[in-house]
């Protein structure tokens, strides 16, 4: 019994390449297009992704308030930074 061949396969031409992704590193910034409100071309934002380790406690509460504040926690915590930028003078 031969094996196989993927070499000459139609479907993974029509995919691209049949080599397979490199995984992404982790700590890289995406690039994330924000809404044009004139209808220009949409500008890049980077962003950064960050893992924290929190107290069981801590989780908890950021659960709660956020959805108090019907927000998720990843916009609770931004708006957190931005309100201390604020307090101390720089910019959000």
């Amino acid at each position: 019994m031969s094996k196989k061949s993927f070499a000459d396969n139609p479907a993974l031409a029509f995919i691209g390449s049949a080599q397979p992704r490199q995984p992404e590193d982790p700590t890289e910034s995406v690039a994330v297009p924000s809404p044009a409100s004139s209808g220009e071309a949409p500008a890049a934002v980077k962003y950064h992704r960050l893992t924290l380790r929190l107290k069981p406690a801590h989780k908890s509460y950021l659960e709660q308030v956020s959805w108090q504040h019907r927000t998720s926690i990843t916009q609770y915590i931004a708006d957190l930074i931005a309100a201390d930028m604020h307090a101390n003078g720089g910019q959000p």
